[in-house]
């Protein structure tokens, strides 16, 4: 994956996320190796408040059909406690 093609995704998933709406991004512009997934994820964080597990769980694996855990960042913005003391 090159430069043109991370920034050209980050900037849909950008716009997409301000707008509430889905990316519209193409089945072609989806990387198909997970690290260029991640480069993605970590170019678009300023800061990350946390990280998010996938697909750790039976039910998960089936519906994303992965054999493997997967991780994400999360931004600040998308980080809800009920105490700010953990």
């Amino acid at each position: 994956m090159n430069q043109e093609q991370v920034e050209h995704i980050c900037a849909a998933l950008t716009q997409a996320r301000a707008a509430g709406e889905p990316a519209g991004l193409a089945a072609g512009d989806i990387p198909d190796a997970i690290s260029d997934a991640y480069v993605i994820s970590l170019t678009q964080m300023q800061s990350v408040a946390a990280w998010k597990i996938g697909g750790a769980n039976p039910w998960s694996k089936q519906v994303f059909n992965n054999t493997d855990s997967f991780f994400g960042p999360l931004h600040p913005n998308e980080l809800f406690l009920d105490d700010p003391v953990v």
